[in-house]
């Protein structure tokens, strides 16, 4: 065997490129970290809530003025991904925050609403979790469930809220989502809010019963009807029961982690969403009506108890109110992201009054009056022309609505889903209502378990 000799001076100088070569690695993990972790309270703050002003036509100018942009090099890029297509409002707002700030530059990747669609959630998911993926994201693209809030895939931007002024006291709830305790995941600068009311002669009394007595109410309503149209199956019925309970009323027992789904009420919202689903293309009536509450569409409370319609909206632990939709316009920011400065720039300017100018039903409090106060002058002027008598009052009463909505309790989609997947075959006759509750509930159990 040949033995290598190392003179003792090439040991030395072995020994000195080795400790400069740690000492390199080891500033760069230390560069590496700190670009990976920007703490919130480091964050410059570019944009307040009240920041900029109502602009009435902002979203066809800037789509016009900034089509062809590109990047200056001297500004940080931050990828944005979302779905849908060029058209959609977010473009126009990326489009107003490039122009405007002077050291961020937002790429958008959207992503079609295709066959490929779910693989590239799929895809974005995998990112993320292995600690790449882009700066900010859209809830369409990257759907936000509790084992991913669990995990800190996603920034807690309670900090940075507070920082910039954004909260409970300018904006309409729906501003807030995504949340667990007093952390916040989601911004959403557009609001969805949806009310629902009954044909009042199927009340005896008019008034809004608890929820248990109007299923035995629908139940026992002798006319024939389907719910709230001909379209609408019978899992589609059980939600509006079931979508507003934390725990499903009792059914589960989350410190527990158990459940019972032998529950009376459990058995007549089975039994009332079959009814009615099985009445769908006989033509019959609805007996249920959405209330869109879209400035232009929405009557007012007013005009639908002119109607005969008992505003039930929707049933909550707490009472009822009506419901937002989780919209797609909601905003997250992954927490590996390298420069949370910038993306948190991004989402303070979408909540900003210009950055709300963009959105029909703005969740800025002040910019939503400005901007519907400038419709109101526009109807008067015969530039606008709602399908209702949008008046000032009806406007309040809109207000109103916005102020009392609720997002239905997050996180329940996987229990829902089973509940879904198993009700189905008591709808179509395949199995015995007892025999699909006792499936449900040991799912749920392992679900729980698990």
């Amino acid at each position: 065997m040949n033995k290598v000799f190392i003179k003792s001076d090439n040991i030395k100088v072995i020994t000195i490129l080795y400790i400069f070569i740690l000492i390199l690695f080891l500033s760069g993990c230390s560069t590496k970290q700190s670009e990976t972790i920007q703490k919130p309270e480091d964050v410059t703050i570019f944009y307040q809530a009240d920041s900029g002003e109502f602009k009435k036509d902002i979203y066809t100018d800037h789509l016009k003025d900034d089509a062809e942009s590109q990047p200056e090099s001297d500004k940080t890029i931050i990828y944005l991904e979302c779905g849908g297509d060029e058209t959609r409002i977010i473009s126009g707002l990326i489009a107003s925050f490039n122009q405007e700030n002077d050291l961020y530059y937002v790429e958008m990747v959207q992503h079609p609403y295709d066959n490929a669609f779910q693989d590239e959630r799929e895809r974005l998911k995998i990112e993320v979790a292995t600690g790449k993926g882009p700066d900010i994201m859209t809830t369409d693209i990257f759907p936000v469930s509790k084992e991913i809030i669990a995990k800190d895939y996603l920034v807690d931007l309670s900090l940075l809220m507070e920082k910039s002024g954004i909260t409970d006291e300018k904006y309409f709830p729906a501003y807030r989502c995504l949340t667990d305790g007093d952390k916040t995941y989601g911004l959403c600068p557009s609001m969805d809010v949806i009310g629902m009311s009954i044909d009042g002669d199927v009340l005896p009394d008019k008034q809004i019963p608890d929820l248990e007595t109007l299923v035995d109410i629908l139940l026992a309503y002798p006319e024939p009807a389907v719910f709230l149209n001909d379209a609408q199956e019978g899992i589609h019925i059980m939600d509006y029961f079931l979508c507003g309970s934390k725990n499903l009323w009792g059914m589960i027992d989350w410190e527990s982690k158990s459940c019972d789904f032998s529950t009376e009420l459990f058995s007549k919202v089975l039994e009332v969403s079959k009814k009615y689903a099985d009445n769908r293309n006989k033509g019959y009536a609805p007996i249920m009506r959405n209330t869109f509450c879209y400035i232009g569409l929405y009557p007012g409370r007013e005009a639908l108890e002119k109607e005969g319609r008992v505003i039930l909206d929707y049933y909550f632990d707490d009472g009822n109110y009506p419901k937002y939709n989780p919209s797609v316009e909601t905003l997250v920011i992954n927490s590996n992201t390298k420069n949370l400065e910038g993306a948190w720039a991004f989402l303070s300017y979408a909540m900003t009054k210009t950055g709300q100018s963009y959105y029909a039903l703005p969740t800025h409090k002040e910019l939503f009056t400005e901007k519907n106060l400038e419709l109101l002058k526009d109807i008067e002027d015969g530039k606008a022309y709602p399908m209702v008598d949008f008046t000032e009052a009806v406007m309040q009463d809109a207000i109103q609505v916005f102020s009392t909505g609720k997002y239905c309790p997050q996180y329940m989609e996987e229990i829902l889903d089973i509940i879904h997947e198993e009700a189905g075959a008591y709808f179509s006759g395949d199995k015995k209502k007892e025999v699909v509750i006792d499936i449900i509930e040991k799912r749920v159990r392992l679900l729980l378990e698990e």
